[in-house]
């Protein structure tokens, strides 16, 4: 079986955790390993070990996986690094691996003897001399401190609040110095958070939509002396509302009003729900 360690890096320096059968991360006291920072969530990635190597385990909060926002288990390579806020995570799997080798039928090997071998310091037959070209110099990146790293974090998400769009957002956060994955993961985040909370508030005014218009019917029903036919019954039981004003005049009004508006609300709570806030979807 192939061992499987973390090299941790961060604000607080290196170190190194080995994986032995399942590491808990998250800024909780209760995490196997602790990473005390805001932007990491309370319990936040388990990584088990299994026979080929370790499989990761998302669990809260943003985390991209090779510079792609990862929201599933996914199997770890080495050499795989976990960005998890402002630490990297970088994987290492050692152990034999086997290799099966290629299959061949029967009769398609040439025996050794019938093929033709080339002189020493030559390319065989049909074969052409590649040609080299020099590469570009890999583009230098871009070292911002965590303190900038943040802040342009804090305004990328005042902005995605406001409606601006995402891809803007990006390109933002990209020459501010942030790697493109890391940006990507961190705006899918605040989008996920925006559309939950804009859920949250659209099923409060469905509820209070719904207790509105309960109530306006209740109002209804108890000045009902003022509605045909019903006001008629009404009067027989002779309540004591019905020959008195306990509000102001007019104030069988009030009822159907108060229905009014909760229907209002509770249609414009369903409506969000359904919909959701136009801002917030994909574009």
């Amino acid at each position: 079986m192939a061992a499987v360690a973390l090299k941790i890096s961060g604000p607080e320096g290196e170190r190194r955790v080995s994986v032995n059968g399942s590491v808990r991360i998250g800024r909780s006291a209760a995490s196997d390993v602790v990473l005390k920072h805001p932007a990491v969530s309370a319990d936040a990635l388990v990584v088990r070990r299994d026979g080929s190597g370790a499989i990761a385990e998302p669990i809260g909060g943003v985390i991209a996986l090779n510079d792609a926002r990862m929201q599933s288990k996914r199997q770890l390579k080495d050499g795989d690094e976990i960005k998890l806020g402002p630490y990297r995570i970088l994987v290492t799997v050692t152990g034999s691996l086997s290799v099966r080798p290629p299959s061949v039928r029967p009769g398609t090997l040439t025996p050794v003897a019938s093929r033709p071998s080339a002189p020493p310091g030559t390319l065989p037959p049909g074969i052409k001399t590649p040609t080299l070209r020099p590469s570009a110099p890999p583009p230098e990146a871009v070292e911002i401190s965590e303190g900038e790293r943040l802040q342009a974090l804090a305004e990328a998400r005042t902005r995605l609040i406001g409606g601006e769009k995402r891809s803007i957002v990006l390109s933002k956060l990209v020459e501010a110095g942030i790697a493109r994955g890391e940006a990507t993961a961190n705006i899918e985040g605040v989008i996920s958070e925006l559309r939950a909370a804009t859920r949250r508030r659209a099923i409060r005014r469905v509820l209070l939509g719904l207790l509105t218009l309960l109530l306006g019917l209740l109002v209804t029903a108890y000045y009902a002396r003022f509605i045909p036919t019903i006001g008629a019954k009404v009067l027989e039981l002779r309540l004591p509302h019905t020959e008195r004003v306990f509000l102001f005049a007019g104030e069988y009004w009030l009822g159907p009003v108060l229905a009014l508006l909760g229907a209002s609300l509770l249609l414009a709570g369903v409506f969000r729900v359904v919909r959701g806030d136009s801002r917030y979807k994909g574009r």
